[in-house]
């Protein structure tokens, strides 16, 4: 049964005092049959899950988010963090703070509508961001959805040497972008979604900066740093750059690994489709990852594998078979694993990262595996 949907829009202050944007979808006329709240990925932002949330409403659940904050490293105000909320933009100390504003949100909410149980769900980055919160509280969640959860890293994209130069740079300059952009046509194979624009990846022609600056001012010359890791950051980018040509239906003859760096960013530039509703959302980070960010979730990806035998709850893991921006690796490392004894693991053929914006087929698939798991939960 489809019952009507309120959808709400709110806000909160976290232990920081930095002012958290909400998002909220409710059953109208009638209490909630479990809570479920939405933990967004990486650059994105909660509203991003429009579509999940009403549909979780109108079967029942009240479903709510928040657009993750950011830790403030540097003395600056009124800086976003993810979508609407305040912080640095793409940058964390720690991620027990995003744990933290979870559970102050999930809480509130929770206090307002006691004795039903209550889910998480978690997207790219939301995937850890769950899992830590499962770590905190063991018992606490009836079950879990992870939607591409972000386990292991990429080594062509953080090898052995990276990692250590991204080491110095978070303690030296935090907010340094040690990794290129999100390629936007990786995410998803919709061809409604999909349309030619170079708003996202002309950020690959400035993302090889000699130095960096926060809030429209500069910061610290970072030439030095620029000059060292340079070498390693120019193979990270070809190979990105290249990842999206080979695999694009407009792939050109006669390219082979030699070409230089800057014709893979020309062709990249001129040929690649980009998904312009991401492309072009304001609230969408469209630069690169942070050297403190990406140290932290380097870690956060270690903990959660030497943790996995934890993660004894039920859950529901989604994951694209055609994934290159969160490797599926670590999904079968997740599932292979943990101990719980009520899992479910579904892989789509095809699927890149973002299932809940695939192609109907497969969007539609993967909406219905997760409404249809919750009812069974709570049959």
């Amino acid at each position: 049964m489809s019952r009507k949907v309120l959808s709400e829009e709110n806000s909160f202050k976290n232990a920081d005092g930095q002012k958290i944007f909400t998002k909220y979808w409710k059953p109208i006329g009638e209490k909630a049959r479990a809570l479920i709240f939405i933990a967004h990925g990486f650059g994105e932002h909660c509203s991003r899950y429009e579509t999940l949330g009403t549909a979780l409403a109108e079967e029942g659940f009240l479903a709510f988010s928040h657009d993750h904050s950011k830790y403030l490293i540097l003395p600056v105000k009124a800086i976003l963090g993810h979508g609407r909320s305040e912080g640095e933009r793409a940058q964390i100390q720690d991620f027990s703070y995003y744990v933290r504003d979870v559970f102050t949100h999930i809480d509130q909410v929770a206090a307002e509508n006691t004795g039903i149980p209550i889910f998480m769900f978690g997207h790219s980055m939301g995937g850890p961001i769950t899992i830590l919160s499962i770590f905190k509280r063991p018992s606490f969640f009836a079950g879990a959805i992870f939607s591409a959860p972000a386990i292991k890293s990429d080594p062509n994209k953080a090898s052995t040497l990276m990692i250590f130069l991204g080491r110095i740079a978070a303690y030296i300059a935090p907010s340094y972008q040690l990794l290129p952009p999100i390629d936007p046509s990786l995410l998803t194979r919709n061809p409604v979604e999909i349309e030619t624009d170079e708003c996202r990846t002309s950020n690959l022609r400035q993302f090889r900066v000699s130095s960096m600056k926060i809030a429209g001012h500069q910061y610290c010359d970072l030439s030095w740093f620029n000059a060292l890791v340079n070498s390693f950051q120019q193979d990270a980018q070809k190979t990105f750059a290249w990842e999206a040509i080979a695999n694009s239906d407009l792939n050109e003859q006669n390219t082979n690994e030699n070409t230089s760096y800057d014709t893979y960013v020309t062709r990249f530039l001129r040929h690649s489709k980009t998904a312009e509703k991401y492309a072009n959302d304001p609230l969408v980070w469209h630069e690169g990852m942070k050297a403190k960010w990406t140290a932290q979730i380097l870690e956060v990806m270690g903990e959660i594998q030497k943790g996995v035998s934890n993660i004894t709850i039920p859950y529901l893991l989604l994951h694209g078979d055609d994934d290159r921006v969160v490797l599926i690796d670590g999904s079968h490392f997740l599932h292979d694993n943990s101990p719980s004894t009520d899992k479910t693991f579904k892989v789509y053929k095809d699927g890149r990262h973002e299932l809940l914006n695939e192609t109907k087929e497969t969007a539609d698939q993967v909406l219905q595996e997760i409404l249809d798991w919750l009812k069974r939960k709570l049959a």
